[in-house]
């Protein structure tokens, strides 16, 4: 009841935002007993119907320890939602043990570097590298590369020379309301 809940609030308010002209996806975390879930599928198309939410603008976040404990569960019914056109992303990427017989198969949108990894970037090579690894294996898959925990100028304009295609994280902007999301955009440079 509480994914259903997330799902619905984050789908009415992606709408709501879609109607003022503003195209604004919303990422949801999803569970195991989701990505085992057989209905899952029909659930999440069920909802975008009844919200009237473009499936593009709903981001399903999968860690990959989730993934791998049932794979060829997991890639069916990722690749059920991904027929239905939404965005499927994998969560905390680099600190599961995700094979990569596995992560080329998988019908993923983008990968999400683990915070871990972006934060202590600025002071460590070897953090830097697995950065750069991560990006560049997300790009050689046509994948986009999402740094998690970007807190600082540096680590931003790091990330930008890696190549990393989007960012996350303090340095970009707190947490906020949803009314508070347009106003912070107008002033985003």
């Amino acid at each position: 009841p509480l994914t259903r809940w997330v799902l619905v609030s984050a789908l009415q308010q992606s709408v709501a935002w879609q109607r003022g002209g503003h195209s604004i996806p919303v990422s949801v975390n999803i569970s195991m007993r989701d990505l085992v879930d057989p209905d899952f599928p029909e659930t999440i198309g069920t909802l975008l119907r009844e919200a009237q939410a473009p499936p593009s603008l709903l981001v399903l976040e999968i860690t990959e320890s989730l993934i791998m404990t049932e794979p060829e569960r997991a890639i069916n019914t990722l690749t059920e939602l991904r027929m239905l056109g939404v965005r499927l992303a994998v969560d905390d990427f680099g600190t599961g043990y995700s094979s990569l017989a596995y992560l080329h198969r998988l019908p993923i949108h983008e990968i999400k570097i683990d915070k871990s990894f972006v934060a202590a970037m600025a002071g460590q090579a070897s953090r830097s590298n697995i950065v750069r690894a991560s990006v560049e294996l997300g790009h050689s898959l046509q994948l986009e590369s999402v740094a998690e925990g970007v807190e600082d100028a540096r680590t931003w304009d790091v990330l930008g020379a890696l190549g990393c295609d989007l960012a996350q994280g303090y340095f970009i902007s707190r947490p906020m309301l949803a009314d508070q999301v347009l106003p912070w955009l107008s002033q985003w440079k």
